[in-house]
This record gives C-alpha cells, sequence and structure tokens, in this order.
C-alpha cells in the first residue's frame, strides 16, 4: 500500500470514526447524567430527613427543658408560698399583711411564667 492509499483510506474512515465517538460518548453522558442525578437526589433526600430528625430532636429537648424548668419553677414558688405562710402565722402578722405578701408573690410568679414563657418560644 502506498501512502496516497492509506491517507484515502483514513479520509473514508473518517465519517464512520466520528460517528463512533458521538455514539459512544452520547451513551456515556446519559450514563454519567443518569448516575449524577440519582446520586444527588438520593444525598439530597437523606440530608434533608436528616435535618427534620434533627429539627424535632431540638424541638424535644426544648419541651422536655421547658418542662423540667416549669416544674422547678412551681415547685420552688409553691415552696416558698407555703414557707411564706407559715412564717406569718408563726410571728403572728396581720391577715391584712400576710394576705398581700401572698398576692404580691403569686403576682410574681405569674409576671415571671409570662416572661419565660415569651423568651423560651
Amino acid at each position: 500500500m502506498t501512502t496516497l492509499s492509506l491517507i484515502t483510506a483514513a479520509f473514508r474512515a473518517q465519517s464512520s470514526f466520528q460517528d463512533r465517538i458521538i455514539v459512544v460518548t452520547d451513551a456515556f453522558q446519559k450514563m454519567d447524567h443518569f448516575y449524577w442525578y440519582f446520586t444527588y437526589n438520593f444525598l439530597l433526600e437523606i440530608l434533608l430527613t436528616l435535618l427534620f430528625t434533627l429539627r424535632n430532636d431540638i424541638d424535644l429537648i426544648h419541651r422536655s427543658l421547658q418542662a423540667w424548668l416549669m416544674y422547678r419553677f412551681d415547685a420552688l414558688s409553691a415552696c416558698s408560698t407555703f414557707l411564706l405562710t407559715l412564717l406569718a402565722l408563726y410571728t403572728g402578722v396581720s391577715p391584712g399583711l400576710t394576705a398581700f405578701v401572698l398576692v404580691a408573690a403569686s403576682g410574681c410568679k405569674f409576671t415571671a411564667l409570662s416572661l419565660t414563657n415569651d423568651t423560651l418560644y
């Protein structure tokens, strides 16, 4: 074979070679896009699931902490009211002054409760 015949054969094969390269590249691109599309969506779904789970856990922790703090606050308020009542009975303070102190303590409790509810939410 001469050089001219080799060059002619190469130019004849060029279009079929190019067509084959395009077919192979298209097939690769289809598979590559398919792979990355489903991988991305799968990873995105996992990430969103984790975020929603974490958010629910944080809400649960928040509610539990708030319930525990409210229990402690109520227990402290009940103990202090009971001790104030015993102290008033023991020292012989007038009933009007005792009532004033107990109502004032109860009012502070409700004020503190509304402040804690506003700041915790």
